[in-house]
């Protein structure tokens, strides 16, 4: 940055605006996965050990989306009290 730069407050605040618009989103559609990924493990028309070991497999996955959604919430914190939102 030069001495002469400006950073305009209302872009600043508009590009944080937008970024909390993308995080949520984000936790929006990892809350549709994670409600998808439930239905098809408690669908009880398939029974086999495979579709068990599958069912094990995805529990991995949320709890790989619980951990984005988490971090995702701290970052909407952080990004609402740095754009008075």
């Amino acid at each position: 940055m030069r001495r002469d730069d400006y950073l305009n407050p209302f872009d600043l605040k508009n590009q944080c605006k937008g970024a909390v618009n993308r995080l949520q989103e984000n936790q929006k559609a990892l809350q549709i996965v994670s409600r998808s990924i439930d239905r098809f493990a408690k669908d009880s028309e398939i029974e086999s050990a495979a579709f068990e070991a599958l069912k094990r497999q995805l529990e991995d996955y949320k709890i790989l989306i619980e951990g984005m959604q988490a971090a995702g919430w701290v970052g909407l914190s952080h990004a609402c009290g740095s754009c008075g939102r």
